[in-house]
């Protein structure tokens, strides 16, 4: 399962090309990577459409450079819950392996 943003579709692209010449497929999930109910939702219909997420890749980031003092708190924010947060809150939704 894909998600992110930007070339979507072109990443989509590439990477159904190069997992369909091993046999397998790919699918993308839109969710907003700071929204955990969407990280669930997401996580939800990996396991609907390939039955499982056997090894969650945590790839999100977002970067912002400043001094502390000019820092902006909102962006600061940002950047904790798609740096941080998105793996806890995927990692949650996951169900442990038995």
């Amino acid at each position: 399962m894909l998600n992110g943003f930007g070339d979507v579709a072109g990443a989509k692209a590439q990477v159904a090309a190069e997992s369909a010449a091993f046999g397998g497929k790919v699918s993308y999930h839109g969710a907003d990577m700071s929204k955990p109910a969407e990280i669930e939702a997401m996580v939800r219909a990996c396991e609907a459409e390939f039955g499982a997420v056997d090894i969650p890749v945590n790839n999100a980031g977002i970067q912002h450079v400043a001094n502390i003092e000019d820092f902006p708190v909102d962006r600061w924010d940002a950047i904790i819950a798609i740096n941080l947060n998105s793996a806890f809150h995927t990692m949650r939704a996951r169900p442990c392996p038995a």
